[in-house]
C-alpha cells in the first residue's frame, strides 16, 4: 500500500472511529464504537508497514489512557457513558479509541514528533475540544465548573504528546 493511501485511511480511520464512539453514546450502544475500533484495527495491522511498533505503541499508550481517563472518572473530573457496562473504570469504547489514537501516533500524527511545543498545543487544544465535543454527544459528563475539567484534560494532554512521542524514538531506535 502506498503510504500517501496508508496515511489517508490511518486519519480518516481516527476520525471514523471517534464518531462511531460518539454516536454509538447517543444511540445507547456503546458496541457501535467498539467494533468500528475493532474493525478499523484490523484493517490498520493488515496494512501497516510497522505492525510491530504499531502494537507496542498501542499497548503502552493505551495502557496509559486507561490509567489516565480511570484517574478522572475515579476523581469525579469527568464520567463516561457506559462506565458501568465494563469491569474496566472506563467504558469499552474509551478504551478502543484510545487504542485507534494509539496507532494514530507513528502515522498521521507522527508530523508532530520533532514540534514539541506544538504537540503540546495540540494535546492541549485537541483535547479539550475532543472531549468537550464528545459531552455534547452525551458520551461523557463533566464536573462543575467546566473549565477546570477542561483545564485538567488539557494540562494531561499537554504532557502526553511530548511524552508519547518521546517513548515512539526510543522504541524505534531499539528495535531497529
Amino acid at each position: 500500500m502506498r503510504p500517501s493511501f496508508f496515511f489517508a485511511l490511518n486519519f480518516i480511520g481516527l476520525q471514523a472511529v471517534w464518531a462511531a464512539c460518539a454516536y454509538g453514546a447517543v444511540e445507547q450502544n456503546a458496541m457501535i464504537g467498539v467494533i468500528a475500533a475493532i474493525i478499523y484495527l484490523a484493517l490498520h495491522f493488515s496494512f501497516s508497514p510497522q505492525a510491530y511498533i504499531d502494537f507496542l505503541v498501542l499497548i503502552g499508550i493505551s495502557s496509559v489512557g486507561l490509567l489516565i481517563d480511570s484517574m478522572n472518572q475515579t476523581l469525579g473530573v469527568a464520567s463516561f457513558y457506559a462506565s458501568n457496562e465494563s469491569f474496566l473504570a472506563i467504558p469499552y469504547w474509551l478504551l478502543t479509541l484510545w487504542m485507534v489514537f494509539a496507532v494514530s501516533l507513528p502515522h498521521s500524527l507522527y508530523w508532530l514528533r520533532h514540534k514539541p511545543l506544538i504537540a503540546m498545543l495540540a494535546g492541549a487544544i485537541g483535547s479539550a475540544s475532543s472531549y468537550f465535543a464528545g459531552s455534547r454527544f452525551d458520551a461523557l459528563s463533566f464536573a462543575e465548573p467546566l473549565w477546570q475539567s477542561l483545564l485538567v484534560f488539557s494540562l494531561e494532554w499537554a504532557l502526553l504528546l511530548p511524552i508519547s512521542y518521546y517513548a515512539i524514538k526510543r522504541l524505534k531506535n531499539s528495535t531497529q
